[in-house]
């Protein structure tokens, strides 16, 4: 699992300003007072940075109840952090939540919102991230104020991710992609060539202003940061390029070694880095096969070999129809449960609520399809044209 730390605090805002020269701390600072929201707050160490910088209104949305009710065991030694008055806690999946609000915000701060032991084996590759999608990220700038930011902290590697992210969600709010270096500041905290190095964007929906660039490169130089982009100041090769329009999309991508392209909800595997598929999906590929030669192949083959009579076309057209069917159903289920965790937020509950209604109707399919379907054409077409259009209807209707 991941890790997150809870912070020895005695509540008092004025306390722990050693805090101040952590480089998470620094943009929390930049507004007097301005409204967080903190996407997986986790042990509550972005929360007690923002409160220590000034902050006297924070949303802390954690996805696991777990986290939070261990802070809360804490009691005083956390400094009784999320039943603080100056914060709002909620158990949440963190864009769900967003989409629902109608607050608006001076940040939107998204910690690590992963697992650094998946990321480490390569299990986060084929996981789906919605947060860090483009459709996530638009949540997210409708949701700021006019001078709001979005805050997005990550390893080096994802540095080029965000430059073309915000590129694209730029250009989406009508902005040209040139106007990105004007809105985009990004730094590191101990490398700007090696991994792992704990690697922040910040993101301004309107452009940075000369007070807010000079606030922020004084902070970078006095703690020893290291700058990638600083509006007007700083941009490291390749960016200078692709942000003064001279070169495409097309003729950026291949600059780098890893997948730095935009992700949307069709594919949103933001944490998949490889070219051209993660070895672990070629893995899985292969292992799949062979589970499915064994024992599905395997055990016909050989009942073919027992029987006397020639059923070749009767057994494998009962394999297509068997294989048809579970391969609808889990292809359906999946993206069910991926649109519908945007709409419910928490994955256990929308899985086991969809789990549930699909097996359910299943049933009844079943039941009812003996009776109004069988032998009977007509009644099929009309039941496979009620699926295409609902089908439809998910896909045009759900997020």
């Amino acid at each position: 699992g991941a890790g997150t730390n809870i912070i020895s605090w005695d509540g008092d805002v004025n306390s722990r300003t050693g805090l101040s020269s952590w480089m998470q701390y620094l943009p929390f600072t930049a507004k007097e007072n301005p409204k967080v929201l903190i996407i997986g707050s986790g042990g509550g160490r972005d929360v007690v940075a923002s409160l220590v910088s000034g902050s006297r209104d924070v949303t802390a949305v954690e996805l696991n109840p777990i986290i939070f009710d261990t802070v809360k065991s804490y009691g005083d030694r956390a400094g009784n952090l999320y039943t603080h008055p100056f914060v709002n806690a909620y158990v949440d999946e963190g864009r769900s939540f967003v989409s629902r609000s109608d607050e608006k915000f001076d940040i939107i701060y998204i910690p690590f919102v992963d697992t650094w032991a998946s990321v480490s084996s390569g299990g986060l590759g084929v996981s789906e991230n919605f947060l860090y999608t483009i459709e996530g990220f638009q949540e997210y700038y409708d949701h700021l104020e006019e001078d709001g930011k979005i805050i997005v902290v990550r390893w080096l590697i994802d540095s080029p991710r965000f430059v073309t992210t915000f590129a694209e969600l730029l250009q989406q709010n009508g902005f040209p992609t040139t106007d990105l270096q004007k809105h985009l500041l990004i730094v590191s905290s101990d490398s700007v060539e090696l991994d792992p190095s704990v690697t922040m964007a910040i993101f301004s929906k309107s452009q940075f202003t000369y007070d807010e660039v000079q606030y922020m490169n004084d902070l970078i130089t006095k703690n020893g940061y290291k700058p990638i982009l600083v509006p007007g100041l700083v941009a490291l090769e390749p960016y200078p390029a692709y942000l003064n329009g001279k070169i495409s999309n097309e003729e950026f991508y291949p600059l780098f070694l890893t997948k730095v392209h935009p992700v949307t909800d069709d594919s949103p595997f933001f944490l998949s880095f490889e070219k051209p598929l993660p070895t672990i999906v070629v893995v899985l590929v292969y292992v799949s096969l062979i589970i499915v030669a064994a024992f599905i192949l395997g055990p016909l083959i050989w009942l073919k070999k027992q029987s006397v009579e020639k059923t070749d076309l009767k057994t494998w057209s009962v394999v297509l129809y068997f294989s048809s069917l579970g391969i609808g159903f889990i292809l359906i289920e999946l993206s069910l449960l991926q649109k519908f965790i945007l709409l419910l937020g928490n994955p256990t509950t929308t899985f086991a609520i969809l789990l549930f209604t699909i097996l359910i109707a299943s049933g009844i399919g079943s039941q009812i399809s003996t009776r109004l379907v069988q032998h009977n054409t007509k009644n099929l077409l009309f039941v496979l044209s009620g699926i295409l259009v609902i089908g439809i209807v998910y896909v045009v209707a759900l997020p």
